[in-house]
C-alpha cells in the first residue's frame, strides 16, 4: 500500500492477480484491464497518461480492488 496525499494506493501485479482471477486485456478504443471477479462483477484498470493502470474507486463508490 501506497500512501499519496490525495488518498492511498495499492500497488497489484498482474502476476498474482492472475493466479486468481481471470484477466482480459482490451488494446482497442481504450486501453484497459479488467479483473473478472467470481461474483460476476470486472474491476476495471485504465492506463493512465503515464502508461500506469489504475481503478478509479471514487468514480461508482463501488469497491473495485480484487
Amino acid at each position: 500500500m501506497v500512501w499519496y496525499p490525495e488518498g492511498i494506493a495499492i500497488i497489484l501485479t498482474l502476476q498474482n492477480v492472475q493466479k486468481k482471477y481471470k484477466v482480459t486485456y482490451a488494446s482497442c478504443a481504450m486501453t484497459r484491464f479488467a479483473v473478472h471477479k467470481s461474483d460476476g462483477t470486472e474491476c476495471m484498470f485504465k492506463a493512465s497518461k503515464k502508461g500506469l493502470y489504475f481503478a478509479d474507486v471514487k468514480q461508482d463508490g463501488s469497491p473495485h480492488t480484487p
